[in-house]
């Protein structure tokens, strides 16, 4: 993929596990609207961002914050473990002061841990990555290792913080729209841009500029991406009607639905549910 701009990625769940092998980077200096830790399983080269930049190898752990510009620059063939998620998704497992230790957390690569630490990091990274590669990996247990990766580094950075404001409210806000939206899709009335407007402070007419400049795609394009993940799971896991997941998620209509849906994923809905069964 090529942008002409600089690309701001966003997470359409609270949580998630990708493994990727590059020779090359895909992708120019960007920005996230969520947390990544990047685990570098095998390989090497530098982590740049807005905080200069920093050589990494086997073992190397890195904190990339919502908003911070960046870019890997590859050496050689590299493994990367990245765990992605949002602030909502911390609350069930982190207290408020250890949510906010990760706003104020330094950025770039976190290379002062202790050899205990960085064993008990490539252990969790290990035992991902295996469940990763199998045929069915169980993402229950992936979400409990990358959990403690995600303990450890807030451990490590919440000492460091004492006295420190929190940083990017914009990107905090962002967020919480972002959560907002997923909570509430089957709720269509309370996605309009007046209950929006209401919800978070924000004018009718500033909100979708707002999130726009916060998260780089509009607030319709985000609400319709979330909708049509929600029908995919909708369809995967239920016996609902594609009607009937039309009027849950707010489309106009069945037809409206199915159009949408096509275009999105190459399919009809009940072609996408044939596939999934």
């Amino acid at each position: 993929m090529y942008f002409c701009a600089m690309k701001k990625e966003n997470l359409f769940h609270a949580f998630e596990i990708l493994v990727r092998e590059y020779e090359k980077f895909p992708m120019p200096m960007h920005q996230h609207t969520f947390f990544e830790l990047c685990y570098v399983a095998h390989g090497s080269g530098a982590f740049r961002s807005d905080a200069g930049t920093a050589r990494f190898g086997p073992g190397a752990f890195i904190l990339v914050k919502p908003g911070t510009k960046h870019v890997y620059e590859l050496a050689e063939q590299t493994l990367l473990i990245y765990i992605r998620f949002s602030e909502d998704y911390l609350k069930p497992y982190f207290t408020q002061p250890e949510c906010k230790a990760l706003y104020a957390a330094p950025e770039s690569k976190m290379d002062d841990w202790s050899d205990k630490e960085k064993m008990q990091l490539a252990s969790a990274a290990k035992c991902i990555l295996a469940e990763c590669m199998s045929p069915f990996p169980d993402e229950t247990l992936c979400q409990w290792w990358a959990n403690g990766m995600i303990r450890l580094c807030v451990r490590r950075i919440q000492p460091s913080r004492a006295g420190k404001e929190v940083a990017a409210t914009k990107e905090k806000k962002a967020m919480q729209m972002m959560q907002y939206v997923r909570a509430n899709l089957c709720r269509p009335e309370l996605l309009r841009m007046k209950n929006l407007g209401e919800q978070f402070n924000l004018s009718v007419n500033y909100i979708g500029k707002y999130f726009k400049a916060c998260c780089g795609e509009s607030l319709q394009a985000y609400i319709s991406h979330c909708r049509l993940l929600e029908a995919e799971r909708l369809l995967a896991q239920t016996d609902m009607t594609a009607s009937e997941i039309a009027i849950q998620l707010g489309f106009t209509d069945e037809s409206h639905f199915s159009h949408r849906f096509k275009e999105s994923k190459g399919m009809p809905p009940r072609e996408f549910r044939k596939c999934r069964h």
